[in-house]
């Protein structure tokens, strides 16, 4: 189409548009309206025999269809079948064949006006002639499910129980379809659709359903494996377990109880319903899980299964096969905390006091590494928490470093050599000889220098650096402390520095306190903690919640 828009100042001061159309296809639209207009005049208000005749004239596709439902609508079933021909319309010839086949004239009116969707139309008719059955048939075939359930209900003596079944769980689906749960169940209820009703109640997490229906449900039922594959996917083993024994899936509980870490009660299974080979089970799992790398599953599923001696050494094993670039600080102190609550949970469920090494065998280990720590183990044992010590002060120190305590990271870095088995020592002198230096305690930070460039880890270009430093340092400043803090001892009354954790004239200990570092002197400033036994100043304890150690709730305030 081409338009040519010209903008006229003639006669009016804004002007006029003057459009022009030059296209051919315009006239034919207007031609072939002007036909479909003077074609439903015809119909309407002459006849169908001269309507044919114009068509004829005036052949189009559109035409023809516009005489058949004409003809249709007045039940000239000859005319609309010639018409579906000549506009080559396959369905609606067979519509009028059908129409043929049929010998009630009512019936025949129905069906032309289902055949225009004027299905209340078709309602009326079937409902005024008594045909209330092929009123529901042509609402349960248009899936009009609550039109059903009404027409069901006005039939009465011919209503059957399989029909209004059918109806209720067309209006549940009806509510499924749109995710209106609660709507959908109240249906399925009505029409004892058992299955739908425990995918509704799962939608809905209303569990206390789905257990209602499981205790409802007669033995052997085919939805009882479905119900215990769901009640597994959220965790609820002992419903789950009670589907599957309930249709004789044993294997289908036992496995169950594997996946969701339970394993007593499937050991407890397998006693029950003499199920072998658990604890086999058990270490052929472990082993897989090692596998994979998912160390934590294992540690967790040696947890649920009340090994706590094998959980602690396989994260034991776990943390010193780590690589020196993957050892994050936060990250080791959890896990020696969890190696050392576990030891606890072992050593409070073990009857005996004594290790036996037969407490840590099937660890799906070489023979060497189970070896290994099984001479590792009683040591552990002993002192569970000394990993979890080493890291946290290693991390203290350096808190009160970034925090400009410079005192309190020294004296803090200085209590962290005696864990020397468990840090790097370069990391431990390298924090004492920056802390002290920080602190102007250059006795300490020469002493701590003159142990770096001893290593024998360290590089030859990595010893030249720290002597650099060192003379660097000491050509400006003597190797002497600025100050020094002295105490008395509680036992000896003898003077010691004040963050000596033993004292040398006597050997009485101090507790060393895990919130600040400092050892703790005097008895009766001291906290303990109920879970790992370790101190703190009862001062520094009142701004917090937890241990500074293990992380324990304060359940009583201090």
């Amino acid at each position: 189409m081409l338009l040519e828009v010209r903008r006229s100042n003639i006669g009016c001061d804004q002007g006029e548009l003057i459009v022009s159309v030059t296209d051919s296809s315009v006239t034919k639209f207007c031609s072939v309206s002007q036909s479909l207009r003077d074609t439903r005049n015809l119909i309407s208000n002459v006849g169908l025999k001269d309507a044919a005749q114009f068509i004829e004239e005036n052949h189009h596709p559109r035409l023809w269809q516009l005489l058949a439902e004409g003809a249709l609508l007045k039940m000239d079933f000859s005319t609309a079948e010639s018409a579906f021909v000549r506009c080559k319309d396959y369905q609606g010839i067979q519509f009028v064949k059908s129409i043929l086949d049929i010998n009630n004239e009512t019936v025949r009116k129905a069906e032309v006006e289902a055949y225009f969707k004027k299905y209340d139309e078709v309602d009326r008719i079937y409902l005024a002639t008594d045909r209330i059955m092929s009123a529901i048939d042509l609402h349960r075939l248009l899936g009009d499910s609550f039109r059903v359930i009404e027409l069901l209900k006005k039939g009465g003596d011919l209503l059957e129980i399989n029909e209004m079944e059918e109806a209720w769980n067309g209006v549940a689906d009806y509510y499924f379809d749109r995710q209106m749960w609660n709507e959908a169940v109240n249906y399925y209820e009505k029409a004892h659709n058992e299955k739908q009703i425990a995918e509704c109640y799962y939608m809905l997490e209303d569990y206390a359903g789905l257990e209602r229906l499981l205790n409802d449900l007669p033995e052997n039922h085919k939805l009882l494996p479905e119900l215990g594959s769901m009640f597994s996917s959220v965790g609820m083993c002992e419903q789950a377990v009670s589907a599957f024994v309930k249709c004789n899936k044993l294997n289908a509980a036992i496995e169950c109880c594997t996946t969701l870490n339970q394993w007593k009660m499937a050991i407890s299974l397998a006693q029950k319903y003499d199920i072998k080979d658990v604890d086999t089970l058990l270490s052929q799992y472990a082993v897989y899980l090692k596998q994979e790398k998912s160390i934590f599953t294992v540690v967790e599923l040696y947890k649920k299964a009340c090994k706590f001696l094998h959980a602690a050494l396989m994260l034991y094993k776990f943390v010193k096969d780590l690589p020196e670039k993957h050892r994050d600080p936060l990250l080791l102190r959890k896990i020696y905390v969890l190696i050392a609550i576990l030891v606890e949970e072992y050593k409070s469920n073990r009857k005996v006091s004594n290790f036996d090494r037969s407490d840590i065998t099937d660890l799906g280990i070489s023979l060497e590494e189970e070896v290994a720590l099984q001479n590792i183990a009683p040591k552990l044992i002993d002192d569970p928490w000394r990993g979890a010590k080493a890291y946290h002060f290693f991390m203290l120190a350096q808190k009160h470093l970034y925090q400009g305590y410079m005192d309190a990271a020294m004296k803090t870095a200085l209590h962290v050599r005696e864990y020397e088995d468990i840090l790097n020592l370069e990391d431990i002198y390298s924090l004492l000889a920056l802390s002290s230096c920080a602190n102007r305690a250059f006795a300490t930070c020469s002493s701590a220098l003159m142990r770096l460039e001893s290593l024998e880890t360290i590089s030859p270009e990595e010893r030249s650096k720290y002597e650099a430093l060192a003379a660097e340092i000491f050509v400006k400043h003597p190797p002497k402390d600025s100050r020094s803090s002295m105490v008395h001892c509680r036992g000896c009354v003898e003077s010691i520095p004040d963050w000596y954790t033993s004292c040398p004239n006597c050997s009485l200990s101090f507790p060393v306190c895990v919130a600040s570092g400092r050892p703790i002197m005097n008895p009766s400033l001291q906290w303990t903690c109920l879970q790992c036994h370790h101190s703190a100043f009862k001062q520094e304890m009142l701004t917090r919640t937890c241990c500074g150690l293990c992380h324990c709730t304060l359940l009583i305030p201090v």
